[in-house]
């Protein structure tokens, strides 16, 4: 059996504490482990985006671009090792697997040219000789709460437009599926997206929802899933 760990502040952390991580095909024997994180934990993951947004919404847009330029090209490169892990623990064919794993990458690409483009709109003012316009801003850490159902391409279409824009993320994939979420992780980081400014809370719900959903530095919330 696998064991992974996850990434919180721009390392690569475990617990004492684990998820069993099941092939829906056969779930009488796991073959993968997830870190369960703790309250505590999830704390110190919105430690780690605070400090990591201060970075990130200072870094140049065009750094941010070859960021998810080159986190794109890693997703391609591990394309046939990412899919066989969303085949793994999902149930999607192969095939629907690697279409998902690289349309994740599209995103990327998509973002990486967004994040190119001006954040600006200049304005007609009445009064003469003076200019007016407007500027937009990243605002800070926001949540991201992905389902099982699509586990790579959900987080990737959350995830990327927020980070291009200079925020930074606290990430809690479902818990059934969480290896998808973290490959998309590792080619973040990879790629060098400084520490702090994707956090990864792999955990059972019941346990964190508090930590996750209460914490005040929260300024967005994005969500896709079930009651539970």
């Amino acid at each position: 059996m696998r064991t992974l760990e996850t990434l919180s502040g721009g390392e690569w952390v475990r617990t004492g504490e684990w998820i069993d991580v099941h092939d829906p095909a056969d779930v009488r024997t796991p073959f993968a482990r997830v870190p369960a994180l703790s309250a505590k934990d999830v704390t110190r993951a919105y430690d780690h985006a605070e400090r990591g947004f201060a970075v990130w919404k200072r870094t140049s847009p065009f750094e941010r671009a070859r960021v998810f330029t080159e986190a794109a090209r890693l997703i391609r490169e591990r394309a046939r090792e990412i899919a066989a892990d969303v085949t793994a623990e999902n149930g999607k064919t192969l095939a629907e697997a690697t279409g998902e794993t690289l349309k994740a990458a599209d995103f990327l690409e998509y973002y990486a040219g967004l994040a190119r483009q001006g954040y600006g709109t200049l304005l007609h003012d009445v009064r003469p000789d003076h200019r007016t316009h407007t500027q937009r801003e990243p605002i800070g850490v926001i949540l991201v709460i992905s389902p099982w159902n699509d586990p790579l391409i959900t987080p990737a279409r959350k995830l990327a437009p927020l980070l291009a824009t200079g925020n930074a993320a606290v990430f809690k994939p479902a818990t059934e599926t969480p290896l998808a979420g973290l490959h998309f992780a590792r080619a973040l980081h990879d790629a060098g997206l400084p520490a702090g400014v994707l956090n990864v809370v792999t955990g059972r719900t019941a346990e964190i929802e508090e930590a996750l959903l209460d914490d005040p530095r929260i300024v967005g919330i994005t969500f896709t899933g079930s009651n539970a």
